[in-house]
This record gives C-alpha cells, sequence and structure tokens, in this order.
C-alpha cells in the first residue's frame, strides 16, 4: 500500500507529498495488532464465519 501511495504521490503531485512517519508506522504495525487481536478474541472468527452458514 506504501509503494502504491508513493506512486501516486509522484503521478499526481511530481513529488512525495503525503507520505510520513505515521504512514510508515501504521503498515508496520497494523498487522501485528490485528494478529494479536484475532489471537484473544477467537469469538470474532466464529462471528465472521456465521456468514458463510445457509439457512
Amino acid at each position: 500500500m506504501i509503494v502504491i501511495a508513493c506512486i501516486l504521490s509522484f503521478i499526481f503531485f511530481g513529488e512525495l507529498n503525503g507520505i510520513g512517519i505515521g504512514t510508515i508506522i501504521s503498515a508496520l504495525f497494523v498487522g501485528k495488532c490485528i494478529n494479536i487481536v484475532n489471537k484473544y478474541f477467537k469469538f470474532l472468527t466464529h462471528i465472521r464465519n456465521l456468514q458463510y452458514i445457509k439457512s
């Protein structure tokens, strides 16, 4: 996503614009945080699987 954001920034602005340290830190840590949440809150997986149950 960061690579796409950088490419679009160069296409539309001609320079790297809007990609800061916060964007990079978010990209690195959001996935890890989601994995921790999924590990401790297993009921979310059960709720997600409910959509596949045919009635």
